[in-house]
């Protein structure tokens, strides 16, 4: 779905900046997707593979998650919401130095039921009788090695780590150097003998992000530069990388697609400018992105992917603020409690967040009522923006004063 959704939307920015033909015909025996002809006069040209990479045979590989929601879930069946756990998982180092990759030391993925039951089923029974308990479980066996930790103090959160295996460590067997070579010898099949390249969108791959190398680690264009040794048929790998940045005020994120061209330089540079021009011209059209891919298969996995996405977060201004009003409406109709609302959005102190930023605490303090609200349209989003608006002192909640 992620790469269906990748691929129609570069198509439609190429065509937005010169003319292009899909699966074009070139006599080959493949039929990469985009044929693309610059402006009007289509002089500069090029037939490129758009594919996007991701770490999902990783994660297949390493199913943290999956063990962690089979835990979850037993617990749940006998009372318990799982909070206060915290699950740390070992690994090893397959392969040799230079070119090995990081497995988690977990039971395989369709046994996880099975083994939780017999070798934790003693001590999650036991945790959901007595949950104002410490408690603590190891397990060291048959490649499988794990320590849980259980906290009961705390009430709502739960989690764990691990060592990243996403991570590339190898130059050469990883998501991205797999698809390219792949994508290179698909190219030298197509029977065209002018410019080609790969177009690469983020599906959730580590291996796009730029690395230091110093922990033995590669990089985006060490990774890229390697391909390009080997496949002289690639003249150029574009790059589409998305990326979230935070923002403390307001306490938001934003989103955005981070483009990069990589030219073979194995290859003249000829072309290189009339790329450039072409692909900031592109990427004018693309549309922008409302989440992270691993987010956005995270959410159509959970119990709501048929329902739409809420606004995260809160912005102010003055002694005005405008919160989701999806938000609100699910606090109104106590689908969600009153302290974990406040904390989510930073009206109280959480264990996330010490220094809190409490609004509505502070206009009665300061003897300010409510003036104005209204909802503000969020354009194309699944939710929209209830803003409140506060002015005062009022002497109806405000000590009385003799004006100056």
């Amino acid at each position: 779905m992620l790469a269906t959704e990748w691929e129609v939307v570069v198509l439609s920015a190429f065509s937005n900046c010169g003319r292009i033909q899909y699966e074009k015909d070139f006599g080959g025996k493949r039929r990469p997707d985009l044929f693309f002809q610059f402006g009007k006069s289509g002089k500069f040209e090029f037939l490129a593979y758009i594919t996007t990479v991701s770490d999902v045979n990783a994660h297949e590989e390493n199913p943290y998650d999956e063990f962690q929601e089979v835990i979850r879930r037993f617990l749940q069946r006998r009372g318990h919401i799982s909070a206060g756990l915290h699950l740390d998982v070992e690994h090893e180092e397959i392969g040799e130095y230079g070119n090995r990759k990081i497995h988690l030391m977990l039971p395989k993925k369709g046994q996880m039921t099975q083994f939780v039951k017999i070798e934790m089923g003693q001590f999650l029974t036991n945790l959901a009788k007595e949950p104002d308990k410490d408690a603590a479980f190891s397990y060291d066996r048959n490649g499988i090695r794990f320590t849980v930790q259980y906290n009961s103090r705390e009430k709502r959160l739960s989690g764990g780590s691990h060592l990243a295996y996403t991570v590339p460590y190898s130059k050469h067997r990883n998501p991205l150097a797999n698809i390219l070579n792949d994508k290179g010898n698909q190219l030298s099949e197509s029977g065209y003998s002018g410019a080609a390249g790969v177009i690469v969108c983020d599906g959730g791959c580590d291996a796009l992000n730029e690395r230091s190398g110093v922990n033995a680690d590669y990089g985006c264009q060490a990774i890229i530069e390697s391909v390009f040794r080997k496949r002289s048929t690639i003249l150029f790998v574009l790059v589409l990388r998305i990326e979230q940045r935070q923002h403390i005020l307001p306490q938001n994120s934003s989103i955005q697609i981070m483009p990069k061209l990589y030219w073979n330089p194995t290859r003249a540079k000829t072309l290189l400018k009339e790329a450039l021009v072409a692909i900031k011209r592109m990427f004018h059209w693309l549309p922008h992105p409302e989440a992270t891919p691993a987010n956005a298969i995270h959410w159509l996995r959970g119990r709501d992917k048929n329902v739409g996405r809420p606004l995260g977060g809160y912005s102010m201004q003055g002694n005005s603020i405008k919160i989701s009003a999806r938000a609100l409406t699910e606090l109104l109709a106590g689908k969600v409690e009153l302290n974990r609302f406040l904390e989510e959005h930073g009206f109280k102190p959480s264990e996330s967040n010490r220094h809190p930023c409490p609004f509505f605490e502070r206009q009665l303090q300061l003897g300010h009522t409510l003036q104005n609200t209204f909802i503000e349209s969020a354009q194309d989003k699944d939710d929209d923006w209830i803003v409140f608006e506060y002015d005062g002192p009022d002497a109806a909640i405000a000590p009385f004063r003799i004006p100056q």
